[in-house]
């Protein structure tokens, strides 16, 4: 490569990556949360939380993106959801969501649960009405119903709702990046497909703090 190439590079380099570096910022795009949640992350892992609820229609609409974005994540993503817990309604179906996950049931169970509400406008008046559909998808209802109503499910629902309050999590869908960004919909976010972009984005930045991390010790 000649000088003029090498400098005309160069200068390219640093035209580009400063604007990409300032595609997104704090305060607009993401919130920083002070201070930072601990993660269940392993070294070098970065941690991504979905905060949903069956009960949100933007939660439903929300699902594709970040379905597709699951096929093709990192490896070294840690992903997890969590149930919101904002009223009566929330609570049901976070207990719900608790229950289907201790059980093993959410991969088979976490799409139709969003079609029955919103599609086919299923009424779930109780915990009976919801054993009953988890039991089309393989459930044990009576399992289910004792799972449902166990101090595992209590600790891990109170342990999540700390979690929601600390992230500071206003509405739902909301990702949390490395206990330490919320990204929520708002005037510049507005649209679900960019809400993915900016978690892509942080998580990238964050990994390679987990890897200078990781470096250090070794």
């Amino acid at each position: 490569m000649n000088k003029f190439n090498w400098l005309l590079m160069s200068l390219l380099t640093v035209a580009v990556f400063p604007l990409a570096a300032q595609q997104y910022e704090a305060g607009k795009h993401y919130t920083l949360i002070e201070p930072a949640v601990t993660t269940q992350a392993e070294p070098g892992e970065v941690e991504v939380v979905e905060v949903f609820s069956y009960a949100c229609p933007h939660c439903y609409r929300f699902q594709p993106h970040i379905d597709e974005w699951l096929t093709s994540k990192p490896d070294y993503v840690d992903f997890r959801r969590v149930a919101a817990q904002f009223n009566a309604t929330y609570n049901v179906f976070a207990r719900a969501f608790v229950t289907a996950d201790m059980m093993g049931l959410v991969d088979q169970a976490h799409a139709p649960m969003f079609a029955a509400l919103h599609d086919e406008r299923r009424q779930f008046r109780s915990m009976e009405n919801i054993a009953d559909f988890y039991a089309e998808h393989g459930a044990d209802k009576g399992r289910y119903l004792s799972t449902a109503e166990s101090f595992a499910v209590a600790t891990r629902m109170n342990k999540e709702a700390k979690d929601t309050r600390d992230y500071g999590i206003r509405g739902t869908p909301s990702l949390v990046v490395a206990g330490k960004y919320l990204i929520s919909a708002n005037e510049h976010v507005p649209t679900h497909a960019e809400l993915i972009k900016i978690m892509q984005y942080l998580v990238q930045q964050e990994h390679q703090v987990a890897d200078q991390a990781v470096a250090s010790n070794e």
